[in-house]
């Protein structure tokens, strides 16, 4: 199956193979020195042969029904648009969590849109509600033990205090109730319970993941970091 015209990977210095490993598979691989997320996209859609960019991440997946979808749009030849969202299933411990699946802009036309620049959790500026989603999923390979969630936790989360703490104070609210609600929301309203201990250790990831960000926003507010 093939559903893209070229292959770009952006290196922004890799020490594991990436780019031998890339390269043999046929990849165009461009190193750039590591300037952001947002950055990152941004650049390897600038240096791509065609428009109309599909952006994946090294840990995510093209399933065989979103792939067949993007197949159709390339043979289709003009797209009506900006953008196509996807249907993006996230991975914890080597368990698909399909309940807590979330839709995220990947296909857009690089003329009308962009990565929005931002420590963590860069999006494309085209709303998720005015592109329509694409059958299949772009699955998350992420989170495969838990040392692996901690770190990721704990980068992300410093990611996040770093921005939070440039525009607010801590709140003492946010320590209680935004774990508390987060956790409500993925274990029972997204069913994680439905995982056995994986769902509970997910919910209970997310749930530290409030924490630990408020906690770190307080402590750069000090002056602590």
């Amino acid at each position: 199956m093939r559903f893209s015209d070229e292959v770009v990977v952006v290196d922004g210095g890799s020490t594991d193979g990436t780019r031998e490993l890339a390269e043999r598979l046929g990849c165009r691989v461009i190193e750039n020195p590591w300037a952001g997320y947002a950055p990152q996209r941004n650049f390897g859609a600038s240096q791509a042969a065609h428009d109309w960019i599909f952006a994946v991440d090294a840990d995510e997946v093209v399933d065989e029904e979103l792939g067949a979808a993007l197949e159709g749009l390339r043979g289709a030849g003009a797209i009506e648009g900006h953008a196509r969202s996807v249907r993006r299933v996230n991975k914890f411990l080597g368990d698909p969590f399909p309940e807590s699946a979330e839709r995220k802009v990947r296909l857009y036309d690089r003329r009308h849109a962009a990565f929005v620049d931002r420590p963590v959790h860069e999006v494309v500026n085209v709303p998720v509600s005015e592109a329509e989603t694409l059958p299949g999923s772009l699955v998350h390979e992420s989170h495969g033990d838990l040392e692996d969630a901690t770190r990721r936790l704990n980068l992300y989360t410093s990611l996040e205090a770093d921005l939070a703490a440039a525009r607010r104070p801590p709140r003492a609210w946010r320590l209680v109730l935004r774990p508390l609600l987060r956790f409500g929301h993925r274990y029972l309203l997204q069913r994680s319970y439905r995982h056995g201990w994986r769902g509970l250790f997910f919910a209970l990831n997310w749930a530290y993941w409030e924490l630990l960000r408020e906690m770190k926003v307080y402590e750069r507010r000090r002056g602590g970091s």
